[in-house]
């Protein structure tokens, strides 16, 4: 395997509760990341669509390329635990890994005649993927009940595929278009039949349960139903850019990525969603979140970002420059409105001359009377380089200090806002 360093930016931006929120990022590799899935906190995968899937074992500050000399091109992976998923490639080659991707052997295909467009396992034995044929445009669903070595047609549908979900190994949802319509299907026979249940055009879907489960459609539209896809409410998502990819932790929290930049957030049941702009104008094609706090989204050029709060705020990485001592650099521009950088350096461990580990490390900013006004960091970070992007825009003129603490590191710098 080829070890890869990945030199990423990473911005945090504090976000209030009652405004819309920015997720930045700067961080650019030269790939086009497509698909991000995280087992744990430690260990996680980003597949890259020109032949090539990088894993980390801390979080994502590091990763390391698994694959070498592959000219597939892929466009779907799934995991159901740190050691075993399985990549799809888009003439339908499989590849399989047991051993968390020390190993990658082709397990099926290619597929003659069929165009593959997504995957999804449920266990080590069954699994599904959705194909196109390139005869006819025909949508194709085939099942695996051996882990991905033998994949018979499961139904199908004579119209184009968008996307599938499934919930567990009976129930999935099938999405397809043509000739100015849309049909929605399900099944609750683990694909042997699949029956219509609605004319509503989903882009992405995401179930929580039979019942409740979410889409998104065109013009950034988005859709919930609560009684397992036969009528959809439409929600207003507040932007009519596309949406890639849907995540809901449950009932009540979602998250959806799309083009141009587009995050958005719900918590309450996907009735109102906050827009938390400030990715770019790229797309962003992948989220993925483990708990309720940790998350990571992907997109074009490379994009990784990250959050440990539940989307509030933000946090990646400069880079992974090693260095002897613990460093706060002047924020810039100073004086600044409304937004200002600050940088801060974390050490190695054996750097700074004692055994510290990966430290805790907080950033607070305080007003000139010493009241904290905002963190926007307080997590353990990988030595290396960071930055933050503070914003000032809803605080008055006046002197500001930001405060960097980690172990026995403290140190104190001056800012200043006008307006």
């Amino acid at each position: 395997m080829k070890t890869v360093r990945i030199i990423l930016i990473f911005i945090v931006i504090f976000i209030t509760n009652n405004s819309h929120s920015q997720w930045i990022s700067q961080g650019i590799l030269t790939d086009n990341l497509i698909r991000i899935r995280f087992a744990n906190e430690n260990t996680g995968y980003v597949l890259k669509s020109t032949g090539n899937i990088f894993k980390s074992t801390n979080g994502g500050s590091n990763w390391i390329s698994q694959l070498t000399g592959i000219t597939l091109t892929f466009v779907s992976f799934s995991f159901i635990n740190e050691n075993t998923g399985w990549i799809q490639a888009a003439d339908g080659t499989v590849l399989k890994t047991v051993n968390g991707g020390v190993n990658w052997a082709i397990v099926s295909g290619p597929i003659i005649m069929q165009n593959a467009y997504d995957m999804c396992f449920l266990n080590a034995n069954t699994g599904y993927m959705l194909l196109m044929t390139a005869q006819n445009n025909a949508t194709q669903v085939r099942k695996t009940t051996d882990g991905g070595y033998n994949w018979d047609p499961s139904g199908g549908d004579m119209f184009s595929p968008v996307t599938f979900f499934f919930l567990n190994d009976n129930t999935g949802w099938l999405s397809t278009y043509g000739y100015n319509s849309a049909y929605f299907k399900k099944t609750t026979n683990g694909g042997i039949n699949w029956n219509f249940i609605s004319n509503i055009r989903i882009g992405r879907i995401f179930f929580i349960n039979e019942n409740t489960g979410f889409g998104s459609g065109i013009n950034g539209l988005m859709f919930k139903s609560t009684n397992g896809g036969l009528n959809w409410d439409t929600l207003s998502s507040g932007t009519t850019n596309i949406i890639n990819s849907i995540q809901f932790l449950n009932e009540y929290t979602g998250y959806a990525v799309g083009s141009l930049g587009t995050i958005l957030r719900t918590s309450n049941c996907g009735i109102n969603w906050i827009l938390q702009t400030g990715a770019g104008a790229v797309n962003l094609s992948s989220v993925n979140f483990i708990n309720q706090y940790t998350g990571w989204i992907v997109g074009v050029n490379g994009l990784i970002l990250k959050t440990t709060n539940g989307g509030l705020v933000f946090i990646s990485k400069i880079k992974n420059n090693i260095t002897d001592n613990f460093s706060l650099s002047q924020n810039y521009p100073n004086p600044f409105n409304p937004s200002t950088k600050i940088k801060f350096k974390i050490p190695s461990s054996e750097g700074y001359g004692f055994s510290r580990g990966v430290g805790l490390v907080t950033l607070k900013v305080f007003d000139i009377t010493g009241r904290e006004i905002k963190t926007l960091v307080n997590e353990s970070l990988q030595p290396g380089t960071y930055e933050v992007l503070f914003d000032g825009s809803k605080l008055k003129s006046g002197v500001y200090f930001y405060q960097l603490i980690s172990g026995e590191f403290k140190e104190t710098k001056k800012m200043l806002l006008l307006k």
